[in-house]
């Protein structure tokens, strides 16, 4: 869950959650009051080996044609499709990765 918030999301509900740096000269959450929600630092990042990481756990690739497939490893890589791919490219794809056990991430819906 993210932990820092938008200065003033809980007072007008036209602002979201989503993080914004407070630029206001005399704004309290900028000058890192006490009891101001918390503004990002330095040195919080996400470590090197989980970023770009999907939630199932494996790398992402995104791929337009079928030869792509080939040079990833099914153990580390699953594949997204891009959205231009037609229908008959896509299903190449598909039984390209079925048979090297690859995780297709947006499969197309059976009927």
């Amino acid at each position: 869950m993210n932990r820092h918030k938008r200065q003033h999301h809980r007072r007008f509900k036209r602002l979201k959650d989503k993080w914004r740096r407070p630029k206001g000269r005399q704004s309290k959450q900028r000058l890192h009051r006490k009891g101001k929600p918390a503004v990002p630092c330095d040195g919080k990042r996400t470590p090197a080996e989980e970023r770009g990481v999907h939630p199932s756990g494996y790398r992402e690739r995104l791929v337009h044609r079928p030869d792509e497939v080939k040079r990833l490893n099914p153990d580390t890589w699953a594949v997204r499709i891009g959205s231009g791919v037609g229908g008959r490219k896509r299903e190449a794809i598909e039984e390209e990765c079925d048979r090297r056990g690859l995780k297709v991430l947006n499969p197309e819906e059976a009927e």
